[in-house]
C-alpha cells in the first residue's frame, strides 16, 4: 500500500477527473479511522495541502471534510503519527 500513497501522483487523477474528491474524501476517511498509520496520515494531509494550496486549488477545504475530521480525532486521541 505504500507504494499508493503518492501525494503528486493521486492530485494528478484527482485533477483529471479519474477519481472523484468526494469519493477519495470518504474512502480516506475510512482507511484513517480503520488503521491511523503516520504514512497515511502524513499523506492525507499532504494530499490535503496539495489540493488547497496549488494553482488553481483542486478542492476547498468542506470537500475534505470526512478526511478532516478523522484527522482531527486523531489528533485529540493522541494517536497522531504514533507508530
Amino acid at each position: 500500500m505504500q507504494r499508493k500513497l503518492n501525494v503528486p501522483v493521486t492530485a494528478t487523477l484527482l485533477r483529471s477527473g479519474l477519481i472523484s474528491i468526494p469519493q477519495q474524501d470518504q474512502q480516506l476517511a475510512k482507511f484513517l479511522y480503520a488503521d491511523p498509520k503516520p504514512t497515511l496520515q502524513n499523506f492525507a494531509a499532504g494530499l490535503i495541502r496539495e489540493c488547497l494550496t496549488c494553482d488553481p486549488p483542486l478542492a476547498s477545504q468542506t470537500q475534505f471534510n470526512f478526511t478532516i475530521e478523522v484527522l482531527s480525532q486523531i489528533l485529540r486521541s493522541g494517536k497522531a503519527n504514533d507508530e
